[in-house]
């Protein structure tokens, strides 16, 4: 029996011992639903047990897991306030009130209910508004998500939301050839730029005299072409202009703006884009087996580059395509590196250790890594784990 399952199993013990509260005060619910959803998601989508409950949990159930999962017409509310009550009455909860400020707030779950996707749009529509409907859930649990990590400081969040502010503050004419920066606003654009030195950025952030096209500064492109990607910024004719949705990022605050830098490097941008190598692609395509093997790395003081890259490729089953198996490997692996694990560590996600003198082109210049608080909290918010 895995960790959920005896979690899932404990929980219905806890429930039948709120049933029998219930009984005992004369007590009837209409409907018992969501208390046995709240038990399937504490107990499968997190590591907690059902007497183990957080405000946080409660949020994540009814503003996002519920509405998805169940019939987000049947009332959550008041079973789940009857169900404090016992955790209460029970010893388990010792400060009900933010609790109560969640599951008394009736008008926010409704218009929560309400701004869910309709099921009559087109595939590709829901799909798209469904992904804009959660990320307004991440805007408002980033606090909580984040908690009291200084994110605002991070240079790769600054460095992105300043391209945005650029934009926003100047009329930009792009490239005729290829619509991109001209180089005097690159040059404008990196004058306020925080910049540090690791092995990543030394290779990706090259200086004047030696951009001559955007391309030529790959730091800035990654980061243009992602403010592209998520549609913060658009093409009209020959300028670059800031869309609505790029100045709704500049509202957010410093959490909620590095949630969503975190989705669209992990979800939105095609990682082969930052290294053409189509591994890359089957990478993405496994991506929430890969999210489990972060997660059973996570808790590890420090993470050896080998070991995790053998469980990878040993987890996911990937295997030579045309390339000798020793080339294929070495080519996978430096792809992995660089697309993944060194933009992992420009989310502040990660801290790399990293060899100084490679003896080959093609090896590994991380050679193991440590994840952050940061990194542990959003593994834990967003990463797939082998019970879901």
């Amino acid at each position: 029996m895995g960790d959920w399952e005896k979690r899932l199993e404990e929980g219905g013990i806890l429930i039948r011992q709120f049933h029998h509260w219930l009984q005992t005060h004369k007590i009837a619910l209409m409907n018992d639903q969501p208390i046995e959803a709240f038990n399937d998601f504490i107990s499968i989508y997190t590591d907690h047990r059902l007497n183990e409950v957080t405000p946080v949990d409660i949020k994540l159930f009814l503003y996002d897991f519920y509405i998805r999962k169940c019939n987000p017409q049947v009332d959550p509310l008041t079973p789940l306030s009857f169900f404090l009550q016992f955790l209460e009455y029970s010893g388990v909860v010792k400060n009900s009130l933010p609790f109560r400020s969640v599951l008394e707030d009736q008008s926010k779950y409704r218009k929560r209910v309400e701004s869910y996707p309709s099921m009559e749009l087109s595939e590709s529509r829901w799909y798209e508004q469904n992904y804009e409907w959660g990320l307004r859930m991440n805007d408002e649990m980033a606090g909580e998500i984040i908690r009291d990590e200084n994110v605002e400081s991070l240079p790769t969040l600054r460095n992105f939301a300043h391209i945005l502010e650029y934009v926003k503050e100047n009329e930009i004419r792009l490239t005729p050839a290829k619509g991109c920066f001209r180089l005097r606003d690159i040059l404008r654009i990196d004058e306020g730029f925080i910049h540090i030195s690791r092995p990543f950025m030394d290779h990706v952030l090259r200086k004047p005299p030696l951009i001559h096209t955007e391309e030529d500064y790959l730091y800035f492109y990654y980061l243009d072409t992602m403010a592209r990607v998520a549609r913060y910024v658009r093409k009209r004719k020959s300028r670059l202009q800031l869309t609505a949705k790029g100045r709704h990022f500049l509202t957010l605050s410093p959490a909620a703006r590095y949630l969503r830098l975190f989705c669209i490097f992990w979800y939105e941008i095609n990682w082969s884009f930052f290294y053409d190598n189509s591994i890359l692609e089957e990478f993405q395509r496994l991506q929430p087996d890969l999210e489990c093997i972060f997660r059973e790395f996570a808790e590890m003081e420090e993470v050896s580059v080998k070991s995790f890259f053998d469980e990878v490729f040993s987890e996911l089953d990937i295997r030579p395509t045309s390339e000798s198996g020793e080339y294929f490997f070495l080519l996978s692996q430096h792809a992995l590196e660089f697309a993944v694990l060194n933009w992992m560590e420009e989310l502040g996600l990660i801290i790399g250790r990293h060899k100084k003198n490679p003896e080959r082109a093609f090896r590994a210049k991380m050679t193991a890594f440590r994840f952050t608080p940061i990194g542990r909290r959003i593994i834990d918010y967003f990463f797939t784990s082998r019970s879901k």
